[in-house]
């Protein structure tokens, strides 16, 4: 088992997303990480009296794990969403404890990490009344490391992997998800369908509005009609 020291990691946040538009084009909303000095399509004064509309900021989905206990968790393999990530690209998969401890599966084994995931995708699992799951969630996940089919001789890229890990914690406290109407086990394709392919899907537009800022500096967002 890996255990990491548990600390906050602030250094490794990108930079936000903010919205705002120009006196030049009011209709007409600009995409960037910091404000210009001058306006990137006329060229004028960014200001107070010549931004049109409040200053608005999208929020990010990458949090860090250490922020959402009783989650599922999701980060590349390699690398991470912003920077590197490419849509065939391999995902790892984890699951928070009710302190964001997060435990993963791997060639090498069970990993516990207390400091977390600094980046991550998120899907949160339980509600405030959902007390029958948490009240037995850190026990029951601290013994998965010991089961024998979660050592590192079993472990499998495409077939007892960190997705087989988390469904099997799901599948070993009870857990169903509101929209699986069946009441046999979660399989690995209610798993992908229903939990992972929604944020990444959703996280996939903010990756391509990241990046174009990045490249170029701003992106141009045109404000819906009757806005």
């Amino acid at each position: 088992m890996h255990c990491a020291c548990c600390a906050a990691d602030m250094a490794t946040r990108p930079p936000s997303i903010k919205s705002f538009a120009h006196q030049c084009h009011p209709v007409t909303r600009l995409l960037v990480f910091t404000l210009p000095a001058n306006c990137p399509l006329c060229g004028q004064k960014v200001d107070a009296s010549s931004v049109t509309s409040p200053v608005a900021q999208y929020p990010s989905p990458f949090v860090s794990s250490c922020g959402v206990p009783f989650s599922v968790v999701i980060k590349p393999t390699v690398g991470d969403f912003l920077q590197s990530y490419g849509q065939d690209d391999n995902l790892h998969t984890g699951i928070t404890t009710s302190k964001g401890t997060v435990y993963s599966y791997d060639e090498t084994g069970v990993h516990r990490e207390c400091l977390g995931w600094s980046q991550c995708l998120t899907v949160s699992l339980l509600e405030e009344y959902d007390e029958d799951l948490r009240s037995g969630w850190d026990r029951r996940l601290a013994g998965m490391d010991t089961e024998p089919e979660w050592q590192k001789e079993w472990y499998k890229d495409d077939g007892h992997n960190c997705f087989d890990f988390v469904v099997g914690f799901l599948n070993a406290i009870g857990y169903r998800h509101p929209h699986h109407n069946q009441n046999g086990p979660i399989t690995r394709e209610d798993f992908c369908r229903d939990l992972i392919m929604p944020v990444t899907c959703r996280a996939a537009g903010y990756i391509g509005i990241h990046r174009s800022i990045a490249r170029y500096g701003f992106l141009v967002e045109q404000a819906s009609k009757g806005s």
